[in-house]
């Protein structure tokens, strides 16, 4: 799978973006190598702004990437973990440089602060490192304030977990965050990196890597799905079906 890494970007068609700073992979076990050792596959990603508040001593991790994701390429920059609510540290004087991470009121993946309990963390990892990182909560009525933050920036860190919040237009967001990548910002993840990992589709994209299954397949509508799926099956294999979005 680690030889992989390299690759799944430009076969999920995000070519030039950033792996996701956190996100997960389902495996499912496969037949036993030539050795005799059990091979695995991936079954589905997760990139949807993925929590880490049990594992919040990883907040230097995400940082040491962040900072490695931004530096790429030379984009330009502009000027606890018990448990409980960090407080933000103070921004540095003379920063390396400045990313802006992104949230949005509400929702129940929010502490008493406001925040999410990974949030704060991930700052103060960055501002640690000399880096400014400033939280900022996105709202339809603060698009032009927090677009101008993001392009003053070396880039973001979404940090929105996919939902319904007050005054916040999801198109309108994702328009954001996919424009500040369009203009040379560092997306972490950008809206399109989110869609298209995190659909199931995604599987067929990397049926040809080493941790893809060859014989995946996507099926659109109830035709394709009744002509293709029979054909599989009477090979007597075990099929494992799943929709395009969605846990279900």
């Amino acid at each position: 799978f680690k030889a992989d890494i390299p690759n799944l970007m430009k076969a999920l068609d995000l070519e030039g973006q950033p792996l996701p700073l956190i996100w997960t992979a389902d495996f499912i076990l496969g037949p036993k190598a030539a050795d005799g050792q059990d091979t695995y596959y991936i079954g589905e990603f997760n990139c949807s702004c993925v929590g880490i508040k049990k594992q919040l001593d990883r907040a230097d991790d995400v940082a040491d990437a962040a900072i490695k994701t931004c530096m790429e390429g030379k984009v330009a920059g502009g000027d606890s973990k018990s448990g409980a609510v960090a407080t933000l540290l103070p921004q540095p004087e003379n920063p390396k440089g400045k990313i802006v991470l992104l949230e949005c009121r509400g929702g129940n993946d929010k502490g008493t602060d406001g925040h999410r309990s990974d949030s704060i963390p991930i700052c103060n990892a960055l501002i640690q490192r000399d880096w400014a990182c400033v939280p900022m909560f996105y709202s339809d009525a603060d698009y032009e304030k927090v677009r101008a933050a993001i392009m003053s920036s070396a880039g973001y860190i979404c940090r929105i977990n996919p939902g319904s919040y007050d005054g916040v237009t999801q198109a309108n967001l994702e328009q954001l965050l996919n424009d500040m990548v369009k203009a040379g910002k560092k997306g972490m993840s950008s809206a399109e990196a989110m869609k298209k990992m995190g659909a199931k589709d995604a599987l067929v994209k990397i049926k040809d890597l080493e941790c893809g299954l060859s014989d995946t397949a996507a099926y659109y509508d109830t035709k394709d799905l009744e002509n293709g799926l029979p054909r599989t099956m009477a090979k007597g294999e075990t099929r494992v079906i799943k929709q395009n979005r969605g846990s279900q």
